[in-house]
């Protein structure tokens, strides 16, 4: 059993998309302006390189979830409206990874190419399914080879949409041990103060 789930329903997560798309290209505009008007860059060349990043994902999480609701052109897939995905917990972490690890043993090729990284992704997008429209009864309780063979028939783009999910779900949320966070913390410790000391003075 995973450790929890989560019901998903994709007409919502379109527009959940389309709001954090909006609100990134909100915060990107206001910087472009400040940059034309003032002459200078508005914000560190990192922090617009992770807000560009990171609205490329979510493109193409909304290309995923838009070609689920709309599957016009894919024969037998009937428009996804609803998916359930869980925490792995440390069995199914196990399962998902040993499997995976033996398909990419089998793998002709290059393990680093695109083909590669997409059947990382569709395998353990495959081990967060806990139910799916597309994922049949008898399937759904039997291996993560089943399902897995269901997952490889979808689109990319949905199957990244799944992969990230998932993660969300079975990656603890712990804040204020992040890389970045210490990073910041550091550098305001030894950041020059803003005011002369009573020494300096």
């Amino acid at each position: 059993m995973p450790r929890k789930t989560k019901t998903f329903d994709l007409k919502e997560e379109k527009q959940r998309i389309d709001r954090e798309l909006d609100e990134l290209a909100d915060k990107e505009a206001e910087d472009i302006n400040a940059e034309q008007a003032e002459g200078e860059i508005a914000t560190g060349k990192f922090d617009r390189q992770d807000r560009r990043e990171e609205a490329q994902r979510l493109e193409q999480m909304l290309v995923g979830v838009e070609w689920a609701l709309n599957p016009e052109d894919e024969q037998d897939i009937d428009p996804i409206e609803e998916v359930t995905l869980g925490a792995l917990n440390a069995a199914e972490y196990g399962l998902v990874s040993d499997y995976m690890s033996n398909q990419i043993d089998n793998f002709q090729g290059s393990t680093s190419d695109r083909r590669g990284q997409q059947m990382r992704r569709a395998i353990f997008a495959a081990g967060a399914i806990v139910e799916a429209p597309f994922i049949d009864d008898d399937v759904r309780n039997v291996d993560i080879q089943s399902k897995y063979a269901e997952v490889s028939q979808l689109a990319p783009q949905f199957v990244y949409w799944l992969e990230q999910r998932g993660d969300e779900l079975t990656t603890p949320e712990v804040e204020g041990n992040g890389f970045a966070r210490r990073v910041a913390e550091k550098a305001e410790e030894t950041a020059e103060p803003s005011t002369p000391s009573p020494k300096h003075s």
